[in-house]
């Protein structure tokens, strides 16, 4: 957990410094940093019967917004906290304890929902005072 609040915080400290909206380019590449450093510290789980689940379900989801800012991606976290959070560039991140917590697809559908929404309106760019 430590190790994803250093990351996330990092992460969050140059957007946060920012006055003006970051582009997309700028998203990309501060995205990718981002999940490279959760790979550097084998944070990511890889695990293809867990992940292509997750994933289909925000397809399913996406396919439903009119005019998707993104394509989403979504990692599963080593974290046994029950939460989850996004960060710009569409990538979704599931914290391990949210899977082991939740009763159904439903509901974990209503979590990935609740965080696509806060890429559609890029919180983490453009809206960061509107989407606290």
């Amino acid at each position: 957990m430590k190790k994803i609040l250093i990351a996330l915080l990092t992460f969050i400290a140059v957007p946060l410094s920012m006055v003006h909206a970051t582009s997309y380019e700028d998203e990309k590449k501060t995205a990718s940093d981002f999940v490279n450093l959760l790979e550097a510290n084998n944070l990511i789980i890889h695990d293809q019967a867990i992940t292509w689940t997750i994933q289909q379900i925000t397809d399913r989801l996406a396919d439903h917004i009119k005019e998707p800012v993104y394509t989403f991606k979504v990692y599963v976290v080593k974290d046994r906290s029950v939460n989850a959070f996004s960060i710009p560039d569409g990538d979704i991140f599931i914290n391990l304890g949210l899977l082991l917590f939740i009763q159904d697809l439903d509901e974990l559908s209503a979590v990935i929902g609740h965080e696509m929404g806060h890429c559609q309106l890029r919180c983490g760019s453009e809206r960061l005072q509107t989407c606290i």
